[in-house]
């Protein structure tokens, strides 16, 4: 299974705006333990001010960098990602992107040099989901990231679950400021399971996820032992046993524009 960290993600989705469901790009390297903020501050002298520019145009909603908190052999570990509202813009954005980054070859030769380059990859989402208040000037969110894999043909019976019986829940710790936001996103171009789901909360720290895990028992407690029986019975019938996922991951740089 592909690993997912960034979606800052889910950030893109929820945060930018709850109307808005826009398309989300995440660019996935390997980047070697010793010089991740080698990576790092080169990506902020390349990318970010090109993001900058875009976001000032309209072509860029929100974007950031990420690294993961539980390291993972052989598996991805930083991110690159950004929101948009349509294909047009990712048109905008790639072509900025490679000339900035063509424009400076000594710094983007010291990005290459701290990456495993064969192991780089990119996904296109689509938001399914979202919700999300707007994250603080400044901060820098943590994020729990888990992936669901439907049964061949029952990805969209997923989605209708996730709607009726958890985003509720989001949605509700959205509201009272526990959580930034979420989102729930699947591939907008089949590069990557059809049947696959992520699930995206972006919190301020820690702590606000012993709060959703607190949360989601409260829900379970609430139900009759029937209900969630049945509840059960209904995922199983949804989803893939070997298909779930999830790990957590920091942003060390992001910005919206709202």
């Amino acid at each position: 299974m592909k690993k997912l960290i960034g979606l800052g993600l889910l950030l893109c989705a929820g945060l930018v705006a709850q109307e808005a469901k826009p398309l989300i790009y995440v660019a996935f390297y390997k980047v070697h333990p010793d010089k991740g903020g080698q990576w790092t501050d080169g990506m902020k002298k390349l990318f970010v001010p090109v993001m900058d520019k875009l976001m000032a145009k309209g072509a860029v909603l929100s974007y950031g960098l990420d690294e993961d908190m539980l390291h993972r052999v052989g598996e991805t570990n930083h991110d690159a990602w950004w929101a948009m509202p349509n294909l047009a813009a990712y048109d905008q954005v790639v072509r900025a992107v490679d000339e900035a980054f063509a424009k400076q070859p000594e710094d983007l030769a010291n990005i290459l040099d701290a990456q495993d380059v064969d192991q780089h990859y990119d996904l296109l989402f689509r938001t399914v989901a979202s919700s999300g208040q707007a994250v603080p000037a400044g901060s820098l969110p943590v994020e729990r990231i888990a992936t669901y894999t439907a049964k061949p043909g029952k990805s969209e019976e997923m989605d209708e679950a996730f709607n009726h019986f958890f985003k509720p829940l989001y949605d509700g710790l959205v509201a009272d400021g526990t959580i930034h936001g979420y989102s729930w996103l699947a591939s907008a171009v089949h590069n990557d399971d059809v049947e696959r789901r992520w699930l995206v909360v972006s919190m301020p720290n820690w702590g606000a996820f012993d709060k959703v895990i607190a949360k989601f028992g409260e829900d379970d407690q609430q139900r009759s032992k029937a209900e969630n029986d049945m509840l059960e019975a209904l995922f199983e019938g949804i989803g893939e046993d070997t298909g779930h996922e999830d790990w957590m991951i920091r942003a060390t740089v992001f910005k919206s524009s709202k």
